[in-house]
């Protein structure tokens, strides 16, 4: 299902699972908002570095992405529901 397909969908119309799967894209959406919202000052404290952003906080941070996804596993952090970002000035093209 969708993104744009599960903002339609009333309470009444999910199970517990499509409930929760709301609520993590919502928490993904306020990540990555902060992320916007504080791009300026983790450029300054973490420049190029890898920035993990859970729950509204940075959980970790790297030079190198592999050992990122280390500290997040030490974490107990899954990835896949984490922001990870570059933080760099500079233009580039990062696949996650």
């Amino acid at each position: 299902m969708s993104a744009s397909a599960i903002r339609f969908l009333t309470r009444s119309q999910c199970d517990a699972s499509c409930l929760h799967a709301i609520a993590q894209l919502e928490r993904v959406k306020q990540d990555v908002a902060f992320l916007e919202e504080q791009r300026t000052i983790l450029l300054q404290k973490y420049p190029e570095e890898w920035v993990a952003i859970f729950g509204g906080r940075v959980v970790s941070h790297d030079p190198q992405l592999p050992e990122l996804l280390r500290a997040l596993q030490r974490l107990s952090i899954d990835p896949r529901r984490t922001v990870v970002r570059f933080m760099s000035r500079r233009k580039r093209l990062h696949v996650l």
